[in-house]
């Protein structure tokens, strides 16, 4: 940076003098913000979409506890949804139907039965087809070894050079027809009735404690995926007339309808 003193219209006191002015002046946090918590109500709204307009929901409404479609104002079903309240509705209704639906749970239990026999099924086809490479090579090592020795000293040196070559080959295919043998090994233990149910337990209780704002860092970022699936990435909230109130709406999703809670216009 160049002074240009042609330029100067005030002397070096009074310009450190109203900088020490401005400084004191200031406004806004003095430190680092205080870091927030996330809960799943913040990490889901990307999930809601505007029945009508078809657009996305954003956060909205005073300290962002609400969230409203995109359109905001110029959207003809304008409403603002408590983010926080309808997240606990619809988590407490996705844990009544897990807990009720009985045909949910064998169909769960069937399809996974049914998706490790076929992994079994893959394995041994590759275990079979590893087997087959590797017998092969072990018949050129073979035969490389029986001509080891022949012809001139360039031909020998030739002869090494494949040798080690098919060396690396064979041992290679061994690691990898070993590995396919520790696959199948885990793979054959089929997951039971009891591990099922337990996993759909450890879901209901994600979208508990999810609801409760209660997990942690970790464990809200497993409960966002679980809620995702669950209402098959889509929830539409619809906003109808209901007596003795202006508006009210619902939220529908492809795997879960009920009626909305913590709207407000």
């Amino acid at each position: 940076m160049r002074q240009c003193e042609e330029l100067r219209i005030i002397g070096d006191d009074l310009f450190y003098e109203v900088q020490e002015k401005l400084d004191s002046l200031k406004q806004g946090p003095r430190g680092p913000r205080k870091t927030k918590d996330a809960h799943l109500w913040d990490l889901v709204t990307n999930l809601f979409y505007c029945a009508h307009c078809g657009e996305r929901f954003y956060v909205a409404g005073a300290g962002g506890k609400g969230m409203r479609c995109k359109n905001g104002d110029f959207c003809p079903c304008k409403s603002t949804v408590r983010r926080e309240e309808a997240i606990k509705a619809i988590c407490k209704r996705l844990q009544e139907l897990i807990a009720q639906d009985a045909t949910l749970i064998e169909q769960v239990i069937l399809e996974a039965q049914q998706l490790d026999a076929r992994g079994d099924h893959q394995l041994e086809a590759e275990i079979e087809t590893s087997q087959r490479k590797l017998a092969s090579f072990e018949r050129k090592l073979s035969d490389y070894l029986d001509l080891a020795g022949q012809g001139s000293d360039e031909d020998r040196e030739e002869m090494k050079t494949r040798i080690r070559s098919v060396r690396i080959e064979r041992n290679a295919a061994r690691v990898e027809l070993n590995r396919l043998h520790q696959a199948l090994s885990h793979a054959t233990s089929v997951i039971s009735e009891d591990e099922i149910r337990d996993s759909l337990t450890h879901l209901s209780s994600l979208l508990r404690e999810g609801a409760a704002g209660t997990l942690g860092e970790d464990a809200v970022y497993e409960a966002v995926e679980a809620f995702r699936l669950l209402v098959g990435g889509r929830i539409d909230v619809h906003v109808e007339q209901r007596v003795g109130r202006k508006r009210t709406c619902r939220h529908r999703s492809e795997n879960v309808a009920l009626d909305g809670e913590g709207v407000t216009e």
